[in-house]
C-alpha cells in the first residue's frame, strides 16, 4: 500500500504505533506523553505529572485556565467565573464577601443561622426563634399580632387589645 511509509528523517505516514511506555521531545527526556498503566496517559513536564487521565478521572497538578466550564451531564450549568454563572445550588462552609472588602459578608455561624456583617461588626442574626438587629431598622411599614415590649421592662409595651383599641400599658 503505497498511502503509508516510513522515512525516519523526515516524515512518515503510519496506520497505527504501538509503544510500550512514553512518546518524548526529542532532546528532552523530562518532558513526555506516556502509558504507565493499561487504560491510564499522563502526561510529563520537567520530570513531574502535570495532568493523569484514567477511566474515571482527569486528575491536574497544575492550575487548569479556562474561559467556562461546563457540567458533563447537563450543559445548561456552567461556571464562568469572570462573569455568571449557572448552577443549580451551592453549598458553602460559612461566608460570602464582597472581593476586596473582607469584613463585609453575610453567612453561617452555625446550623439554622445567617448573619450579616459590616465593617467587622454583626448587625443582623436570624435563627430560628428571631431576627436581631444591632443597628437602627427602617422600615415603610411593620405589622404585628402582639404587643411591642421593651427589652429591659417587659411590665410596659404598647399595642393593640383584642378590641382594636390601642394603648400603653406600664
Amino acid at each position: 500500500n503505497t498511502n503509508y511509509y516510513g522515512n525516519f528523517a523526515s516524515t512518515s505516514q503510519m496506520s497505527q504505533i504501538d509503544i510500550d511506555t512514553n512518546i518524548r521531545h526529542r532532546g528532552n527526556t523530562t518532558t513526555y506523553m506516556g502509558f504507565p498503566n493499561n487504560n491510564v496517559i499522563t502526561f510529563v513536564t520537567d520530570g513531574t505529572s502535570r495532568l493523569n487521565i484514567d477511566n474515571d478521572s482527569a486528575d491536574f497538578s497544575v492550575n487548569v485556565y479556562a474561559p467556562r466550564y461546563y457540567d458533563s451531564n447537563d450543559n445548561n450549568y456552567y461556571a464562568d467565573p469572570a462573569v455568571t454563572s449557572v448552577m443549580s445550588r451551592i453549598d458553602i462552609d460559612d461566608y460570602i464577601r464582597h472581593k476586596g472588602d473582607e469584613n463585609t459578608f453575610f453567612g453561617f455561624d452555625g446550623n439554622d443561622q445567617i448573619t450579616f456583617r459590616t465593617g467587622g461588626t454583626e448587625r443582623l442574626n436570624i435563627d430560628n426563634d428571631s431576627a436581631d438587629f444591632t443597628v437602627h431598622t427602617y422600615a415603610p411599614r411593620f405589622f404585628t399580632n402582639d404587643y411591642l415590649v421593651h427589652t429591659g421592662d417587659t411590665n410596659s409595651y404598647i399595642g393593640w387589645d383584642a378590641n382594636d383599641s390601642f394603648g400603653v400599658w406600664t
